[in-house]
């Protein structure tokens, strides 16, 4: 037969792991803790988030690039990575921020180039603006990589949203990107 004492100690233990259980489940999320939501899409699919809507086109990548102020700026290591990007803010005026964040979890922050979407540039509630993001990346970083936009965190209202756009570059892609990265133009910044 079985003590009292033991049956009380085994509704113990069940309750026990079922509190385990309901803990594990309502831990918070990234939203939760105070970091951004992230919102996914694919390139060359327009991304619609609370604060910005986003659509990044083909990019390209290149050992040079040209800007419209006619200067141009060569990779010191690895290769540039130019992504065209329409961005716009849905309720209040904005900087947008960007990175470029591999397969491995690393982010690299866009190369400081003239006419680049993220320099300066801010944008207005309604009205979208194209350009382009520059980034300098290994060669060997670039299947699996992303673009993210949030807004800057210098911006009045702290950022609670990423979106982040998968660019659609596998290890064969990166292969033919590689094999033709001549020189590039970057997209002067302009209302789309």
């Amino acid at each position: 037969m079985t003590s009292p004492a033991r049956v009380l100690r085994g509704l113990l233990v069940v309750a026990l792991c079922a509190a385990i259980v309901a803990l594990v489940q309502i831990r918070p999320t990234g939203a939760d803790k105070g970091g951004p939501l992230t919102r996914h899409g694919e390139l060359g699919a327009q991304l619609r988030g609370e604060t910005l809507h986003a659509l990044a086109h083909r990019d390209r990548t290149a050992r040079t690039i040209a800007v419209a102020a006619g200067d141009e700026y060569r990779a010191t290591d690895g290769v540039l990575l130019v992504v065209p990007v329409t961005v716009t803010a849905v309720e209040h005026s904005l900087i947008v921020d960007a990175a470029l964040l591999t397969a491995d979890g690393s982010r690299y922050r866009p190369v400081e180039v003239p006419d680049q979407l993220t320099a300066d540039v801010t944008l207005h509630p309604g009205i979208p603006m194209s350009g382009a993001v520059v980034f300098q990346v290994p060669r060997d970083r670039l299947a699996g990589a992303a673009l993210v936009l949030l807004e800057a965190a210098n911006t009045p209202v702290p950022a609670h949203e990423e979106l982040r756009i998968d660019l659609d570059v596998d290890a064969a892609g990166a292969r033919r990107m590689l094999a033709t990265d001549g020189p590039a133009e970057v997209p002067q910044v302009s209302p789309a």
